[in-house]
């Protein structure tokens, strides 16, 4: 199976209106160190808003946006308004720029995962640029439902693993 195919795959079990657990920040926090990179999840991924809530009201909360070919940093100063960026993310008006030696722990979306830690994203290797060029000890976590969790998935070369992954 190839990365286009395993997508298809994924997308297609994922059953409709997931709900996260109401524990959700509690079971997560004790593993986010310092400032935390997050995202703002798109529709086939877990919904992290209510952990973004609470990194925001720590002066923790920091977010990427893609500019060119590379994710950026910036320190989120308010989560609303939010405007639509690249790929259909979004991004927050109110932010300021930072550097990813602010962060102290990386949260990657992802489509799908496997049990040797690989993730399956969106086919561009924004993250896989930005995490390559990043300390290697900063923690990087992903959050998913039990229905994106693979056996394997095809990887390339550039494809750079997580350190912990939360099924749902």
């Amino acid at each position: 199976m190839n990365k286009k195919e395993a997508r298809e795959t994924i997308k297609a079990r994922l059953p409709k209106n997931q709900r996260v657990p109401s524990d959700f920040v509690h079971k997560v926090a004790p593993f986010l160190t310092g400032n935390v990179l997050s995202y703002f999840p798109l529709e086939d991924e877990l919904d992290i808003s209510s952990l973004n809530q609470y990194l925001w009201q720590q002066g923790r909360l920091y977010f990427p946006k893609i500019v060119g070919d590379e994710l950026q940093v910036y320190k989120v100063v308010e989560l609303e308004p939010l405007h639509k960026s690249v790929m259909g993310t979004y991004i927050c008006q109110k932010a300021i720029p930072a550097s990813s030696i602010d962060i102290g722990t990386i949260l990657v979306p992802s489509l799908g995962v496997d049990l040797f830690f690989h993730r399956l994203g969106r086919n561009r290797g924004y993250y896989d640029r930005f995490l390559k060029g990043v300390d290697g000890a900063i923690p990087r976590l992903s959050f998913v439902y039990k229905e994106q969790l693979c056996l394997t998935l095809p990887i390339d070369p550039w494809d750079e693993p997580l350190d912990k992954i939360f099924v749902f």
